[in-house]
C-alpha cells in the first residue's frame, strides 16, 4: 500500500524538480540531500535537512519494503492527482548514484550497496536487493519520461550499456557527486581569490574552468558529463557548479571566511602540485 507520506514526498519532489523550468526545456530528477532537504523543509515542513532525509527515506521504505524485500507494483501508474507514483523511489536511486565512489568499473556493485544503504536493507547480499528484478524500475523512469513529456518537457533518463544499462537511468540525472563537490570545495579552499572569482561566473564561464582543468585530477562523473555529446546535460552541470558556489560556505568545512567586501582568507596550505586526489 502506497503511503499518505510517500505521495506527498512524491508530488512535492515533482514539483521541486519542474518549478520555475520552462517548458521545452530539460528536467532532471537530480535529487541530491541537498535538494531533498530542502523540499522536505519548504513544502512539507520539516524543520531541518537532516529531519526530511530521514522523513523522506522513512516514507519510501515505508511504501517500497518489507521483510528484506523490495515490492514497486504499487508505483505503476498515476495517483488521483495524475502525478507517476513511482518518481520518490526513483529519487532514492539517483540519491544512491549520488552516494558512489569513483569506482566505474564496479559501479554496478557500488550502486546497490548504496541503495541497501538508503533503504536499510541487508548488506551481506550482493547485487540486486530481492524483489527488484532485474529492469523492473525501466518502467517506472519510462512513465516518469512520458509524464514529462505529455507536460511538454524534456526527458533526460536513458539507459546506458551493459552491466549498467539500467542503473544509468540513475546516473545520468546526477550532476554533482559527493566526490565532485569535495573536487571543487578542494580547489576553493587552496586558492582563497578563486572562490572570490567564481561567484562572479556564470554557467558557461565554470564549464570553461573545468575544462581547462581536465589534468587536474578531475573525477570521472566531471570528465564523463563534459566529454557528453549532450549539450542540455554540460549546461546542466555548469548550472548546478554556479549554484554549488553560491550557495557554498567553507568557513566550517574547510576554514575558508568570506569576508565582507570579498576578500578571502584560509587556513589551510594549498594543495601539493595542485592536484586534487579524490
Amino acid at each position: 500500500m502506497v503511503s499518505t507520506a510517500y505521495l506527498e514526498w512524491n508530488r512535492a519532489i515533482i514539483n521541486g524538480v519542474t518549478a520555475d523550468v520552462e517548458k521545452g526545456l530539460p528536467v532532471y530528477l537530480d535529487t541530491d540531500e541537498q535538494r531533498l532537504g530542502g523540499i522536505g523543509i519548504y513544502c512539507l515542513d520539516c524543520e531541518k535537512p537532516e529531519q526530511a532525509i530521514e522523513a523522506f527515506l522513512t516514507a519510501v521504505r515505508q511504501t517500497c519494503t518489507g521483510a528484506g524485500r523490495v515490492g514497486l507494483t504499487p508505483l505503476l501508474g498515476t495517483d488521483d492527482k495524475g502525478f507517476p507514483k513511482g518518481i520518490a523511489f526513483l529519487a532514492t536511486l539517483v540519491l544512491a548514484a549520488y552516494d558512489m565512489g569513483e569506482d566505474n568499473h564496479a559501479a554496478a556493485n557500488n550502486f546497490f550497496i548504496r541503495l541497501r544503504e538508503r533503504l536499510a536493507l541487508p548488506l551481506s547480499e550482493k547485487g540486486r536487493p530481492t524483489g527488484l528484478d532485474k529492469g523492473f524500475e525501466e518502467a517506472l523512469w519510462q512513465n516518469w519520461n512520458q509524464w514529462l513529456i505529455s507536460r511538454r518537457w524534456a526527458p533526460t533518463a536513458y539507459p546506458g550499456q551493459g552491466a549498467v544499462q539500467f542503473i544509468h537511468y540513475a546516473r545520468s540525472q546526477t550532476l554533482l557527486r559527493s566526490v565532485d563537490r569535495q573536487y571543487l570545495m578542494d580547489h576553493y579552499a587552496q586558492d582563497a581569490s578563486l572562490l572570490h572569482t567564481a561567484r562572479r561566473w556564470d554557467a558557461a564561464q565554470h564549464l570553461q574552468w573545468l575544462v581547462r582543468h581536465t589534468d587536474y585530477g578531475l573525477t570521472a562523473n566531471l570528465r564523463e558529463i563534459l566529454e557528453s555529446p549532450d549539450p542540455d546535460r554540460r549546461a546542466a552541470l555548469g548550472n548546478a557548479v554556479a549554484e554549488l558556489v553560491e550557495d557554498l560556505d567553507l568557513t566550517q568545512t574547510l576554514g575558508v571566511t568570506v569576508h565582507r567586501g570579498g576578500s578571502i582568507s584560509h587556513k589551510l596550505p594549498p594543495l601539493e602540485g595542485h592536484v586534487v586526489r579524490v
